[in-house]
């Protein structure tokens, strides 16, 4: 856990997407949610994310994300990526094809990004 002693949690809002919060209770993360997505409490649900709890302040690890359930999008083209699909990860990036890794990595060069 954090410093902070906050805990994930998993919010899904209405249109089936899923977000993590760090809070100290339910409530709080739930507010803190429906603040920053601009929704209510009746367009979304919380569940505790214990696995996300290592995590505060630093990037989750997108194979931890995949294979609990979140959907995630290649850094480059935006193309949809699931547990399903084949994909690549570099460090904490992910792409669908080693195509947009190798073009990513051009624009980064290029840009001394």
């Amino acid at each position: 856990m954090s410093n902070l002693n906050n805990i994930a949690f998993i919010i899904t809002d209405n249109q089936n997407n899923q977000h993590v919060f760090y809070a100290k209770n339910e409530h709080r993360a739930g507010h803190a949610a429906m603040l920053k997505l601009k929704l209510d409490e009746r367009q979304i649900t919380i569940k505790r994310g214990f696995m996300f709890d290592a995590y505060e302040g630093k990037p989750i690890p997108p194979k931890l994300a995949l294979s609990n359930g979140f959907n995630l999008e290649c850094i480059y083209c935006e193309k949809p990526i699931s547990q399903a699909n084949t994909y690549r990860i570099d460090e904490n990036d992910i792409y669908c094809s080693v195509n947009c890794q190798v073009d990513m990595a051009e624009i980064i060069g290029r840009f001394n990004l």
